[in-house]
């Protein structure tokens, strides 16, 4: 396609404000005829008078990248941001958390930006993860002005102090020191480690996707027992939600995928298990053979279910499988939710003559707009499988 691209650094406000100071540096691609400019700055610290960024690592990467490919360019972009001197902060993102890490007067993105500055690429994945949109994502955010509890903020944002949920500590999220304990203080104690031992990749999971409902023994989310029940206890949870991927400057070496693939991602979502359907008299036998799950299906939030829908013309049937908790009861439909690694769901076909459609949809919902929960806002929704009866 005849790519090519020039890096051009200039130092600009030595000494002045956060605001006005840093390093801009200007990524120009020629793609045909067009051309497009991409800018990036990186603020200095207010406190010294040369910016925080290395400038003749800066150019030296923009010269490496004239005449490579725009996936290239990209990936030298990223390795930019590794131009900030260690231990004084990242390279700003967007909003409130540019602007603390700037201020130098937040401990939180301060530790945090430590981090990103010697793993930038990691760094970036993670600002585009939900683990990074933890508190300030839509969906917690219409949930938690309904209920504005600390109980849910030792999840959604475990660097903030769980007494004043909306400090500016919790636009990072669950950030990078909040799982790794090297080097960052822990704010809070329901996340730290075990004194002398640095926690194994699941136990750090353990801690925001296996809890009790307030002020009871009952497990409001129990995915790590679902892990230990199931065919696939001995495979880490690292090693389907992180796997590896090659690094972009190096692609003889790889690092785990800090973007947390999960409900979110059609194609896990479908390899989950594998759905077949097949008719036995009046019913439809659906079965579930489990694939590549290692919990139930689904699993963390007490909302997500699998929604099996048959029509005919204009008739419709649906049952819903999911984990349903009561005061004095509970129920649970579930595929391998028993640790087992098949499920079978009989459907009634009554009622509903003629050629037949089946799908399955797996269904997060924000939140139940009746009692029995048959009826739901639905907030993201993704088709596992379907097919057609005669």
């Amino acid at each position: 396609m005849g790519d090519s691209a020039s890096l051009r650094a200039t130092t600009i406000g030595e000494g002045g404000t956060a605001a006005a100071s840093g390093l801009a540096l200007e990524l120009g691609s020629g793609l045909g005829a067009s051309a497009t400019i991409a800018s990036l700055r990186v603020h200095a610290d207010p406190r010294r008078s040369e910016p925080r960024v290395n400038e003749a690592k800066a150019v030296e990467i923009g010269r490496a990248t004239m005449g490579q490919s725009l996936p290239y360019i990209l990936a030298a972009l990223a390795l930019t941001l590794s131009c900030v001197a260690p231990g004084t902060g990242a390279a700003p993102g967007t909003g409130a958390a540019s602007a603390h890490a700037a201020s130098g007067k937040d401990p939180a993105h301060r530790a945090n930006g430590g981090c990103a500055s010697c793993h930038a690429e990691i760094a970036l994945e993670w600002r585009g993860s939900n683990h990074a949109e933890a508190f300030r994502h839509a969906t917690f955010q219409e949930a938690f002005a309904i209920e504005p509890l600390p109980f849910c903020t030792r999840c959604h944002a475990p660097e903030a102090s769980a007494s004043a949920p909306l400090a500016r500590e919790s636009d990072l999220g669950v950030a990078c020191v909040t799982c790794h304990p090297g080097g960052a203080r822990f704010r809070s104690e329901a996340l730290a480690p075990s004194p002398g031992s640095p926690p194994s990749p699941d136990e750090s999971c353990a801690k925001c996707h296996e809890f009790s409902f307030p002020g009871e023994p009952r497990l409001l989310q129990r995915t790590v027992s679902e892990h230990r029940a199931s065919s696939s206890s001995s495979v880490a949870c690292v090693t389907c939600h992180m796997a590896r991927v090659a690094n972009a400057d190096d692609a003889r070496r790889s690092h785990v995928d800090h973007r947390f693939f999960a409900s979110r991602s059609a194609t896990l979502v479908r390899a989950a298990a594998r759905v077949s359907a097949r008719r036995e008299g009046d019913s439809l036998l659906v079965t579930f053979a489990r694939g590549s799950v290692g919990h139930a299906f689904p699993t963390g939030d007490l909302f997500r279910r699998l929604r099996i829908e048959i029509t005919s013309g204009t008739a419709r049937r649906e049952i819903v499988l999911s984990r349903k908790t009561k005061l004095d009861e509970e129920s649970d439909t579930r595929p391998f939710a028993d640790g087992r690694d098949s499920h079978v769901v009989h459907v009634s076909l009554a009622g509903l003559p003629g050629p037949r459609r089946w799908r399955v949809v797996y269904e997060r919902v924000a939140h139940p707009t009746d009692l029995d929960e048959a009826h739901a806002k639905v907030d993201g929704a993704i088709e596992v499988a379907s097919g057609e009866l005669r």
